[in-house]
């Protein structure tokens, strides 16, 4: 047992350590990738989680877990709860309703209804409950009466402060490093949900700093890596907390019971904890209201919930964040592939161009306006070449359809009798629209207000564009490029700076004139 506080006591300074080293070099903006849906996601399903481990107390079931399960653990909770569902305490299980439907209506009807005659101070009735339940407990004999099972004995006194163990680095650095990251994440995520719900903002770098200086101090007395705890703060909460104030005040109380009134709590029932902690996570457990909100919403925000929902709850809340945390970035990389090129014309009277499939615009004279919706970069840059080629088509498009009716021909035998086939005259058709297609202008202007950045891979698709539309006699200009994309330009020597315009009717202007 010694060995094992030691190694906890020794990960928990190093996790410190890494989370300050972490804060230093601004790794908080990692929480930028922790988005919205991911975050009521995960909460819901921790919350569940906390509801979950509580059940033994609420049915008065416990038993002895025969494996430490990392996976599936929910399903196997429920499931060894059914199997024992025979010894309920009914005690306790009419102990904790009662004590559940009392604080939640207190909540919602007095708390709520009464905030302004009660000046914005609820009451404590967490604190009343607590009170209440140790009296009967101690009254009744609710223990020995009725078999239901209070907190027992509070050991006394401090912890005395010890080293933790530094020579433990070299065999722990990559589970330090893994459990710095989970904890932050973890933290974040109930910070960030109590952060919107009061209007305040949360500086991601300086929570870093925070959690590392805690764990390294506690490290000192015989601590484990800490994080911010849902089921505690949602009871915090609840009770009316909106400052660290109620932090310093709990931890009084708690190192009040600790060193004098321990012995006064030693019999109140664990079933009235429990209900204390299911009534204010309900709150919680009802954002599964958020799903068709996101339904029609957004269908990739509505896959980042339930896949980090069902991963939290079916694995366990570490696994379940990593891949929420991966679900996120994947679909942002396929959100990022969906680029469009829209045609865009003059508004009638305003110097404004837009989308002529959804404006009353006109497209100027032997000129098309273009604009993508994306940055071009290594991702987008041959789906912006396949686009724009659609939307401008040119005679040397055309080479690829060729080839087609030339392998259609010899493959299929398209043409080879009196009458074409149903393809070849498709083929036909289309390449006979596009070559009229592009009579119709002489000058492409790339609209470039939404492209944020380009690379490498953009610069080259640029440079293919322009060469392949030139061949034709198309001229290509630029509108609306910021600063970045002409320094990158610059970088990659594209020589562009006769092709690069303010605004869009600049360059429409400087080719009407």
């Amino acid at each position: 047992m010694e060995f094992k506080i030691k190694i906890a006591t020794g990960l928990a300074f190093w996790c410190g350590v890494i989370q300050v080293i972490f804060s230093l070099l601004k790794f908080g903006s990692i929480s930028k990738f922790l988005s919205q849906p991911l975050l009521r996601g995960f909460t819901t399903a921790a919350a569940f989680h906390v509801f979950s481990s509580q059940m033994k107390h609420i049915f008065g079931i416990y038993y002895v877990n025969r494996k430490r399960r990392k996976f599936f653990k929910l399903v196997f909770l429920y499931l060894r709860l059914f199997q024992n569902i025979e010894q309920i305490n009914w005690a306790a299980f009419i102990f904790s309703i009662v004590c559940i439907v009392f604080l939640y209506l207190t909540r919602t009807q007095i708390n709520e209804r009464f905030k302004t005659q009660l000046k914005n101070i609820p009451l404590p009735i967490e604190l009343f409950v607590i009170i209440v339940g140790t009296v009967v407990s101690n009254l009744a004999e609710l223990n020995k009466n009725y078999g239901m099972t209070v907190v027992g004995s509070i050991p006394k006194g401090f912890p005395e402060p010890q080293l933790p163990e530094f020579n433990l680095l070299m065999d722990m650095i990559l589970d330090a490093i893994i459990l710095s990251v989970i904890a932050y994440a973890t933290s974040l995520s109930v910070s960030d949900l109590f952060a919107r719900k009061h209007k305040y903002k949360i500086d991601s770098n300086k929570e870093f700093f925070a959690l590392g200086v805690s764990n390294i101090a506690n490290s000192f007395f015989q601590s484990f890596v800490s994080c911010g705890s849902l089921s505690r703060t949602v009871v915090a909460d609840s009770s009316g907390g909106k400052t660290q104030l109620v932090t310093i005040i709990a931890s009084s109380v708690v190192l009040t019971v600790m060193l004098w009134i321990g012995p006064f709590l030693e019999q109140l029932p664990k079933a009235c904890l429990g209900a204390i902690i299911v009534a204010a996570l309900l709150n919680l457990l009802l954002q599964v209201r958020d799903l068709p909100y996101y339904w029609r919403l957004d269908k990739l925000d509505f896959i980042t919930w339930i896949v980090t929902f069902v991963s939290t709850i079916i694995l366990d809340v570490d696994f379940g964040l990593c891949i929420g945390f991966l679900t996120v970035l994947f679909l942002n990389t396929y959100r990022s592939q969906n680029l469009q090129v829209k045609i865009q014309g003059r508004v009638k009277d305003f110097e404004l161009y837009r989308p002529v499939d959804k404006y009353l615009a006109s497209e100027q004279e032997s000129i098309r306006v273009v604009y993508p919706n994306q940055s071009i970069y290594f991702v987008t840059s041959d789906i912006f070449k396949q686009q724009l080629n659609f939307s401008c088509p040119s005679k040397s498009n055309m080479i690829t359809d060729l080839s087609l009716i030339e392998n259609c021909k010899i493959n299929y035998g398209c043409g080879a009798g009196p009458e074409k086939s149903d393809l070849e005259i498709k083929i036909d058709e289309t390449e006979n629209d596009t070559l009229d297609s592009s009579k119709k202008f002489e000058t492409i202007i790339i609209d470039f207000s939404d492209v944020q950045f380009v690379d490498e891979a953009g610069c080259k698709c640029l440079k293919e564009i322009i060469r392949d539309y030139e061949s034709d006699n198309i001229q290509i200009l630029f509108a609306c490029c910021n600063e970045n994309v002409i320094d990158y330009f610059k970088r990659m020597k594209m020589e562009l700076d006769d092709r690069i315009f303010l605004t869009v009717q600049d360059a429409v202007s400087s080719k009407l004139c």
